[in-house]
This record gives C-alpha cells, structure tokens and sequence, in this order.
C-alpha cells in the first residue's frame, strides 16, 4: 500500500527462460535468472569480452558476443549474440600492446546488434595484443 516491496517468482510458460524472477511493487522485472544460470538486472554487464586484436582477432573470453569483423588496422565491429534493444548503451574498455604504451578504445556510434571501436596506442589507430570491453545497457 506504501508502494514498496518486491515480489519473488518462479519460472513459468509466461516468462520465457525465466527460472527465478525479483520484481518491484510495479511487478517491473528487478533480477531475472535464466534457465542457464545467467543472471540479468539492470545492473550486470549485457556483454564483454577479452580478445585478441592481431593477427586474427579472436575472443579468449566473452558473454552475449557471436563474432569479430576486421576492418582494418585496429578497426573492429564485434556483434552480439543477443541484441540489445537500443543503441542507448554504454561501451567501456581497454586496450594493451604492451607495458610502456597508453592504449585506449574509441568507440563508434553503435547498432543494436553490434560495437565498432579502434584501438588507438599513443595516438596511433593499432592492432592490440589484449582488447577489454564492457557494455552495459538494454
């Protein structure tokens, strides 16, 4: 009646892969855990990875990232396995060549679907060994 309050849910046929649901007074989803044990909440990271920027870019580790196209010296589009629903997201990371650089990502205007960013080391657009990326969002 004061308007707080969650409520606490199993899954069920109406909630998709949903296993356990947190909801708001509103009944507005809180925390979602998937039937896969990944749990979402507007506060967990919808996707990131750790790959390899040279040679073949390849992930060594990621979440919600299906692949890499290079376009280019340090020029990447990384696409997700499961699209945003905006492009009103937020893109973070880093980039390493090597101890003694300042390295960085500059991110592009992005898609639902996918991030473009370059990886630039003492302002020079470079492949790079290590690339970081955290996306947060809807």
């Amino acid at each position: 009646s004061n308007g707080y309050g969650v409520k606490v849910q199993g899954g069920d046929s109406s909630s998709g892969n949903v296993a356990f649901r947190v909801t708001d007074y509103n009944d507005t989803p809180v925390l979602d855990v998937k039937a896969d044990g990944r749990s979402l909440s507007q506060f967990t990271a919808k996707a990131w990875f750790n790959m390899n920027g040279t040679g073949t870019p390849a992930y060594r580790q990621s979440h919600n990232m299906s692949s890499i196209t290079d376009n280019g010296t340090g020029y990447y589009d990384c696409s997700f396995t499961n699209n945003m629903t905006s492009v009103d997201f937020t893109v973070s990371g880093t980039a390493d060549m090597n101890s003694e650089n300042t390295t960085s990502i500059r991110p592009f205007p992005h898609a639902a679907s996918s991030i473009r960013f370059q990886t630039i080391t003492d302002s020079t657009i470079t492949d790079c060994e290590r690339v970081y990326v955290t996306i947060f969002g809807e």
